[in-house]
């Protein structure tokens, strides 16, 4: 299963780059990646929510809650979500970000979420969590850049 998920992940993105450009990777929106926060920390009321997504890790150990700010209500540079993260132990994980227009969660094998948000057009967060450590393993913004080429100018004989 770990296998064939990776796999998926890399045809994607193999697939992707190329009609968008050449990618570069860095941290210029290291302000949106998504962090730690306390599980009390929640999403004003005021601001309308979707109703709350559930993924459950492959075999089960632990289940992810996203909760977000309707995507067709709300404006991007107001968009809010918060992840909580159990575990069948009793451990709890939670995560939050802000400032996006759409935004991904998946598993990579079970103790591992993958988390991708859209921030533009051609700007996006490639985090990777690992749950058993509490820690990052990998958090970076992507970015396209179409390629420039050169107008093919053909002289006329008129």
């Amino acid at each position: 299963m770990e296998t064939s998920a990776l796999t998926l992940v890399w045809v994607i993105g193999v697939g992707l780059a190329p009609s968008l450009g050449p990618v570069s990777y860095g941290s210029n929106f290291a302000e949106r990646y998504w962090f730690e926060a306390s599980c009390s920390d929640q999403i004003p009321e005021d601001e309308p929510t979707e109703q709350v997504r559930q993924y459950e890790s492959p075999q089960g150990a632990w289940v992810a809650e996203l909760t977000r700010t309707v995507g067709s209500i709300v404006p991007y540079e107001r968009a809010q979500a918060r992840l909580r993260v159990r575990a069948f132990d009793g451990r709890t994980v939670c995560l939050k970000t802000q400032d996006f227009r759409s935004l991904e969660v998946s598993w990579f094998g079970e103790d591992i979420l993958l988390l991708n948000q859209n921030l533009g057009h051609v700007v996006g967060t490639e985090e990777i969590y690992d749950l058993q450590e509490s820690s990052w393993l990998v958090q970076r913004t992507i970015s396209y850049h179409k390629a420039w080429t050169r107008p093919n100018w053909q002289s006329g004989s008129n």
